[in-house]
């Protein structure tokens, strides 16, 4: 704060001044009006007093000096506080706005760098789930009926991370294109379908033996495309990315409500695939039509390939299938289309309900092995894959329900299977293994009970008829049980799906055959019913 004053100093001075010459002249006129009564001794005594006032005015000169000098240096200093604190924040503007790349950076839904106008975008995200599994197999293993069981081990458990993934996507151009590369680490365990060979058409009592997996820990290609958007509506892509069959394979791993996919989905989708996608996204309902190389073939379980397909980062002399379409479309009948990204409906979200169906049809003749004789010629030597799934998703603002239902066809007529030869693998014989019908169907609901706790509950039944020729000759697939699969659990929010811990328990009501035994949901291949399985996980996504 300025202290207060009555008048600049060169003021005060010149005053000073003044007074005292004003004092000498006027005392002569003075001296002229009472010359007699003015002696020496008057004169001296007013001499002194005006060197007495002299002597205070320059005390008082003298602290206002001090006091400008002090205010000089605090404007300097303040001068020179201002040009730092300048300097800092243009440094600091520099360094968050990258001025000189004209960038800007941040967080949201993932790190990102963009341009000033947004027309060209950089965003990376990271997702780790981390799971602790205990798995009780009903009865009493080993088993007669599953002679050749893969595991007899009545209790296991263990940890895993199931998920350990990194996302690279953004835009160019004004989003006028749209572009993905994504990653994982594998967390697998490899099997294989050994056969003894009797009679002529190569099939004799097989036995699925697991192994380590070579695999497993690999960092693994999932998607890579880019999307280039013609218009608002209409949408074309290119590359490695996940075939538009059933809705929960096509959520993102980090919004799914249990802490993995269903038995179903895993078993009966489509999966990854590379080709082309047409897209349109309209106000009230999106259409997808994709051309590939074929759907990734788990429909016999993880331990039988009917079709052979497998798509993902494969070279283009290695494909299963000849030709490859697969179509789906969604109606959205409330709601906004970004409320359904996920599977849950948090507290005050608004009514939303979507449904869907989608179809997917492949064929084509097998790559065989050197040194494999294909069966004898029947004019139709092409293994087919005929698929169709539809779903509804109904969101409360509170409470979810979700349903899905699949069918697949299978028609493996030209199949190729490895002969068991001294305990491993020897010769390889092609057969046609017949046809194979799947349906199945799951039911989910979930409710809030707090903010940022929600429970659910999940049901699965899957029904598997045929092929004659496998399943007769073959006792460790002959009449494969139903899956009928019920689980139970919580989410806990800590951060939204951000920061989340799943807690889910399921039991089996019937056996788990080898085509629904799945070793990334946790259900093991058992003889008898009552299997549970626990899963508690956490997940991390930023």
């Amino acid at each position: 704060m300025t202290p207060f004053r009555t008048a600049p100093l060169s003021t005060l001075l010149s005053g000073t001044l003044a007074t005292v010459l004003a004092a000498t002249m006027v005392a002569p006129v003075v001296a002229q009006d009472d010359a007699a009564s003015i002696t020496l001794e008057e004169m001296a005594r007013r001499l002194r007093e005006l060197e007495t006032a002299n002597e205070g005015l320059r005390s008082e000169v003298r602290q206002l000096r001090a006091e400008d000098d002090d205010e000089w240096l605090d404007e300097e200093r303040a001068a020179q506080i201002r040009g730092i604190v300048t300097d800092v924040l243009a440094d600091a503007e520099t360094r968050t706005s990258l001025q000189d790349a004209g960038l800007t950076a941040g967080y949201s839904d993932g790190f990102f760098i963009a341009s000033p106008d947004g027309a060209f975008t950089f965003k990376v995200q990271g997702l780790l789930q981390t799971r602790f599994v205990w798995s009780h197999l009903g009865g009493n293993p080993p088993i007669a009926d599953f002679p050749n069981e893969i595991d007899v081990k009545q209790d296991r458990t263990g940890w895993e991370v199931p998920a350990a993934q990194l996302t690279f996507s953004g835009t160019l151009w004004d989003a006028a294109v749209e572009y993905m590369v994504r990653g994982g680490f594998e967390n697998n365990a490899e099997y294989a379908l050994q056969a003894q060979s009797y009679g002529g058409n190569g099939f004799g009592n097989a036995q699925a033996v697991g192994t380590a997996g070579s695999g497993s820990g690999n960092f693994s290609l999932l998607d890579a495309w880019a999307r280039i958007n013609f218009s608002q509506d209409w949408a074309f892509r290119v590359g490695q990315f996940k075939l538009p069959f059933d809705r929960e394979f096509l959520i993102y791993d980090a919004y799914l409500t249990a802490a993995s996919r269903s038995v179903l989905s895993n078993i009966l989708s489509t999966g990854y695939s590379q080709g082309v996608e047409l897209e349109y996204f309209g106000e009230a309902f999106r259409w997808k039509l994709a051309l590939s190389d074929g759907g990734t073939d788990n429909v016999g379980g993880r331990f039988v390939s009917l079709v052979g397909s497998e798509p993902l980062n494969t070279p283009y002399y290695v494909e299963q299938a000849d030709w490859a379409v697969t179509s789906r479309i969604e109606f959205k009948l409330d709601g906004l289309w970004e409320d359904f990204r996920g599977m849950t409906s948090p507290r005050g979200d608004e009514f939303g309900l979507l449904v869907g169906a989608a179809v997917h049809y492949q064929q084509g003749k097998p790559w065989y092995s050197q040194g494999v004789v294909p069966p004898a010629s029947t004019g139709d030597d092409y293994n087919k894959w005929f698929g169709f799934t539809a779903d509804v998703t109904a969101k409360f603002g509170g409470a979810s329900l979700f349903g899905s239902f699949y069918f697949a066809n299978m028609s493996a007529k030209a199949a190729e299977f490895g002969t068991n030869s001294a305990g491993g693998f020897g010769a390889l014989n092609a057969a046609n293994a017949g046809s194979i019908n799947t349906l199945g169907f799951m039911l989910q609901g979930a409710v809030y009970v707090a903010d940022d706790i929600e429970l659910f509950a999940q049901y699965e039944y899957g029904n598997t008829s045929g092929p004659k020729t496998l399943l007769d000759q073959n006792a460790i697939f002959n009449n494969p049980s139903d899956l009928s699969l019920l689980t139970v659990g919580v989410n806990y929010f800590f951060r939204g799906q951000n920061a989340k811990w799943t807690t889910d328990l399921g039991f089996t009501f019937d056996k788990v055959s080898y085509f629904w035994a799945d070793p990334s949901y946790g259900l093991r291949a058992n003889d008898s019913t009552g299997q549970l399985l626990f899963r508690t996980q956490w997940q991390l996504f930023f």
